[in-house]
């Protein structure tokens, strides 16, 4: 099998702990695993909300990890412009269909 990545030290001590999301680059293409409905019951959470929310944190994470790991010399909010401006791109004229696909506890792309 590929290589996975390890548990955040923080999620294998929390019990409740979710995970969220699995994205994996494999026969040329992305596949992704992802839980949907973790919001449902509560009228309190927008979940697309939560979801942009899950998705800005991941920027900003993936911007220090390209800085650090990499040495790239560039201020961090040159480097979250950078991946959002990507990210608009891609969403504009995708590079492949994102059908998606009940499974279940989530949805699979």
């Amino acid at each position: 099998m590929a290589e996975s990545l390890s548990i955040p030290v923080a999620a294998q001590r929390d019990p409740s702990a979710i995970n969220m999301a699995s994205i994996w680059i494999a026969e040329q293409g992305l596949h992704c695993n992802f839980k949907v409905g973790v919001y449902a019951g509560r009228p309190d959470v927008d979940e697309a909300q939560a979801w942009g929310a899950i998705l800005a944190d991941l920027v900003r994470h993936i911007s220090s990890a390209l800085i650090t790991s990499e040495g790239v010399q560039e201020t961090h909010e040159g480097m979250v412009h950078r991946i959002w401006t990507a990210f608009h791109e891609e969403l504009s004229k995708p590079n492949a269909p994102a059908p998606g696909a009940q499974l279940g506890g989530g949805s699979q792309v």
